[in-house]
């Protein structure tokens, strides 16, 4: 019996290598398409849709020759920026919104022969905004936040440029959303540039993210935000009657009362906007205490003559059974009599 050898002729290996290639060229929902001339040669691209004047790491591969004793050379719109043995990785910087950058990745072989690969990239840019349904005092400076039970919306704000230069309008393009790894079916679509989630988690964080692309499919661009949940939290202000509320500072503990008479405002921060939010309730000494029916974050404390004492104040907002949304604030009362009138 003899044994017959085998050879691989140059047309096989050239034709495997490029159904290879082909089978790994990314699809039509990438921001970079992909060109090879001779089928030998394997790109990875990350990201594959690069941010608008972002980098972008691009490693070429083969399994036709060796790369690592070849020389490569690489060019950015027709101009090289480097090249040198064996130099299979790069990092190259992309350009703005509606330009076009082409990375050429072209090989010499010890043998003599050449190859190229063309790579274009056309950058989307996609921010994610975000708004929380929850509630902060009048003036507050800074932005509601997320807190458990309560719901927020995001907005996804693209900067798609399409080839003729014009801005695409965000409800032009489709938009792909996921909540915490998992892809929310309902709330994807063409036109679907925001996203409402209600009742959010308990006092975790929630990773939301978006694919938008435009029709043609050429401009992809990616997201994905952190949104912290946090848990709401109650405060006291003084009522003054010329100035206001005194926002300014907080009573965290103790207040104590020099004057005869004081008007106290308590404050919910981030609590959620629900249809059925239940009013604030005031408790003295462990009894329920309604002092200003019209408005019930507000209570007045007044001293009897020539005594002193403490008392137990509490601003409670019920969360009617749902221990989410229960908040409870204690502060002690110094006050000049041993108990109080209201």
């Amino acid at each position: 019996m003899t044994v017959q050898s085998f050879k691989i002729s140059n047309f096989t290996l050239k034709f495997y290598s490029l159904i290879f290639a082909f089978l790994f060229l990314p699809f039509l929902t990438s921001a970079y398409t992909d060109t090879d001339f001779s089928g030998t040669m394997i790109a990875d691209v990350s990201p594959v849709n690069p941010a608008p004047n972002s980098a972008v790491n691009i490693k070429v591969t083969s399994y036709a020759t060796d790369l690592n004793r070849s020389t490569i050379v690489w060019s950015a719109n027709g101009s090289t920026f480097t090249q040198g043995i064996g130099l299979r990785t790069v990092s190259v910087k992309v350009g703005s919104a509606g330009s076009k950058t082409t990375i050429r990745i072209t090989a010499h072989t010890p043998e003599g022969a050449t190859f190229a690969k063309d790579l274009s990239f056309s950058p989307a840019g996609i921010d994610l905004l975000w708004q929380a349904h929850t509630s902060v005092p009048p003036y507050y400076i800074g932005r509601a936040l997320p807190t458990a039970g309560s719901n927020i919306t995001i907005m996804a704000e693209p900067d798609f440029i399409n080839p003729a230069g014009k801005r695409i309008d965000s409800a032009n393009i489709v938009y792909e959303w996921s909540r915490n790894g998992n892809k929310l079916e309902s709330a994807s679509g063409y036109g679907k540039y925001y996203l409402d989630i209600n009742n959010l988690s308990n006092f975790s964080n929630e990773t939301i993210s978006v694919k938008a692309t435009d029709i043609s499919g050429q401009l992809v661009a990616e997201n994905t935000i952190a949104i912290p949940v946090l848990a709401p939290r109650l405060a006291i202000y003084e009522e003054d009657s010329l100035m206001g509320t005194k926002f300014e500072t907080a009573i965290t503990r103790v207040f104590n009362l020099f004057t005869e008479e004081v008007t106290l405002r308590g404050e919910p921060y981030f609590y959620p906007r629900i249809s059925s939010t239940p009013a604030p309730v005031w408790m003295v000494n462990g009894e329920v205490t309604n002092t200003d029916r019209t408005n019930p974050s507000l209570i007045t404390l007044r001293e009897p003559t020539g005594k002193s004492g403490t008392a137990a104040l509490v601003y409670n907002i019920d969360g009617g059974g749902n221990t989410r949304q229960s908040l409870q604030l204690p502060i002690t009362i110094n006050f000049g009599a041993k108990q109080m009138r209201f």
